[in-house]
């Protein structure tokens, strides 16, 4: 009886090959499973900074920005909702701005962007946390009593400054829950920069959101350094947050440990977030 043994370089070549394969098929997936699906509303989701009416709201998360998440549609609109937790990001949010790009593309572009808050909002006289601690209720009320403004690009009309619900019926809306946690709502009528509803056409197509939260300018906030910056945690082994407030405004807070500060350093630089979702139809 003859055995014919396989040839060992064909053997080799053939778990190549299979290899190789694999590495092809693997970024395939990995770009399927970053592919976000809207929820489908069957309601219009009212910008009020409430999340009772959302279907499974704040379910996506991303690190870079630190901001929970959703996505939904309706035929007519397209809802984002963030939550954000952490109270550094919620005072560069307030005084740097945000903005939230849409391309119907797919790409790391803009087709469409809203620009909400404007910079410079919610800064207080107090530049000294040494004498005065920041007080982070009081940046929310100055927020809140500052005239409500965003900023439009690449709408159909409507585009540069307007009121946070404009005559095209774009929608922002900031607000805090019972947990002291901020609400960043929008909503965007699609016949604002993208035809009429949504169709299947539009359903099977990728599209790109991007989020900025912009940096702080440093030059307008006290370079003071904390009392107890030396890598020790907060006072009481608090986490980050627990050993003084936010900075807000002037330098960061007295007291703050390693953690706190390297959260301070965070508000200079700008945080990027990057997704892709497609719509859903009924």
């Amino acid at each position: 009886m003859c055995i014919i043994k396989p040839n060992k370089n064909f053997s080799k070549f053939l778990a190549f090959v299979i290899l190789l394969l694999s590495f092809v098929s693997l970024p395939s997936r990995a770009q399927k499973k970053k592919v976000k699906i809207a929820k489908w509303q069957t309601e219009p989701i009212k910008i009020d900074g409430e999340i009772e009416q959302e279907i499974d709201p704040f379910n996506l998360y991303n690190k870079e920005t630190k901001l929970a998440y959703s996505i939904a549609n309706d035929a007519s609109h397209i809802y984002l909702s963030f939550k954000v937790i952490d109270e550094f990001t919620q005072i560069k949010i307030l005084r740097a701005g945000l903005t939230v790009m849409i391309d119907t593309l797919g790409k790391r572009k803009h087709s469409i962007s809203i620009s909400y808050p404007l910079q410079g909002y919610a800064s207080t006289n107090n530049t000294n946390p040494r004498e005065k601690k920041p007080d982070f209720e009081e940046v929310k009320a100055i927020f809140r009593a500052m005239p409500q403004r965003m900023k439009l690009s690449g709408f159909k009309s409507g585009n540069g400054t307007s009121n946070t619900i404009n005559a095209n019926g774009v929608a922002v809306y900031i607000n805090w829950d019972e947990n002291k946690d901020l609400i960043y709502e929008i909503s965007i009528p699609i016949n604002s920069f993208w035809g009429n509803e949504v169709t299947a056409s539009k359903a099977s197509k990728t599209i790109a959101l991007n989020v900025i939260i912009n940096a702080l300018d440093k030059s307008n906030v006290s370079n003071s350094r904390p009392a107890n910056a030396g890598g020790s945690r907060p006072a009481g082994g608090g986490s980050p947050g627990g050993g003084g407030r936010p900075p807000g405004v002037g330098g960061p807070p007295s007291g703050a440990g390693a953690n706190n500060l390297d959260a301070y350093n965070r508000l200079f630089s700008e945080q990027k977030m990057h997704t892709k979702f497609r719509l859903s139809i009924n």
